[in-house]
């Protein structure tokens, strides 16, 4: 078993390959993201289970069912959807969770997305999923840090 060193040893040598942009907080959006994903599209159609349905952000919040307000942002309708999320998670992200750290960084992200999604809700009513949201949110706040 690898102790917490060797660990850390290995992160860093995956941050430092990708020039410092698969942070940890970054790379773990990117998986949650990425399995979400795959158990959207692959897996759970084979099953007949309805995951959208379990956790979009959707009327029934206001029957109780918060967490439909954060779960709904690691859902994805289609590959070009997921993939420039994504996208904007690698080139944005890092650059905030160095800014911020990795606790805070995560925090606001899921803040922000749950804030969407809220809007979202009582502004037009419908159905949601995406990491949209939290993606502009990193890009407005790469041009606050970095604007050149």
């Amino acid at each position: 078993m690898l102790g917490m060193a060797s660990w850390k040893s290995r992160w860093y040598g995956l941050e430092q390959a990708s020039h410092g942009y698969l942070t940890p907080g970054v790379t773990l959006v990117l998986a949650i993201n990425t399995l979400l994903f795959l158990a959207y599209h692959l897996l759970i159609p084979l099953l007949g289970w309805d995951l959208a349905g379990m956790l979009a952000a959707n009327s029934l919040i206001w029957d109780g069912q918060v967490w439909r307000l954060f779960t709904a942002n690691f859902l994805h309708t289609d590959i070009f959807h997921w993939l420039f999320n994504m996208l904007m998670a690698v080139f944005c992200g890092h650059r905030l969770e160095q800014y911020f750290g990795r606790g805070r960084f995560i925090l606001f992200s899921l803040l922000v997305g749950g804030l969407a999604m809220a809007v979202n809700e009582v502004a037009f009513g419908g159905s949601t999923l995406g990491f949209s949201a939290i993606a502009m949110m990193w890009l407005v706040g790469r041009a606050v840090l970095a604007p050149h």
